[in-house]
């Protein structure tokens, strides 16, 4: 019979540690929640906690009561974000890693609720169903691709396209909105007629 060596103490276990799920989860919570009801101490212990790495020396226990008292708390007021773009629907031109010519996409701005006031870039595909919000990287290439091809010009790319106003979404039903792709009234707002 082989006789096994003894495990040295600093190689020995000292219980599980925290999960990759458990510290990705934490992460979001600090990252979104408003901490301000904790001590100074609560926040400046998570300001410096790392969640990023795995594994981690976080006792798994721990971080279980730290993520149950964070999901405890409300979520921080989201703050509007100025594209410089007023809501509308976009035909875009030439996007990277797109395989069409046009590409379009929608930016909308909720007037109520937890979004309030912060803007949504959704790509739209099929039948103008919303194919769901584009990540922060793309969102701010869709933006800046919009104002060089030209915020107008875009929305009626979208509308001559699609037979619908690229500024507020309506049918166009006579021969001068579908050729222009905006509607009467969007274009005395707009200042183009």
């Amino acid at each position: 019979m082989v006789k096994r060596t003894e495990v040295p103490d600093q190689f020995r276990s000292t219980g599980p540690t925290a999960t990759e799920p458990q510290l990705g989860w934490a992460r979001r919570l600090r990252d979104g929640k408003d901490l301000s009801s904790l001590s100074e101490e609560q926040q400046d212990w998570l300001a410096t906690a790392d969640f990023d790495t795995y594994p981690s020396e976080l006792p798994k226990s721990r971080l279980s009561t730290v993520i149950e008292k964070l999901v405890s708390l409300p979520w921080e007021k989201r703050k509007a974000v100025d594209s410089g773009l007023d809501d509308g629907r976009y035909g875009v031109e030439n996007v990277p890693g797109h395989k069409n010519k046009v590409s379009f996409f929608q930016l909308r701005t909720p007037k109520e609720g937890d979004w309030k006031g912060y803007q949504f870039t959704d790509q739209i595909v099929g039948h103008g169903k919303r194919y769901g919000v584009v990540d922060v990287k793309t969102r701010m290439k869709i933006h800046s691709l919009i104002k060089e091809q030209g915020a107008n010009e875009c929305l009626m790319r979208f509308g001559v396209e699609f037979k619908h106003c690229g500024r507020c979404g309506r049918e166009l039903t006579d021969d001068t909105s579908r050729a222009w792709g905006i509607g009467p009234d969007c274009r005395k707002i707009l200042g183009l007629s």
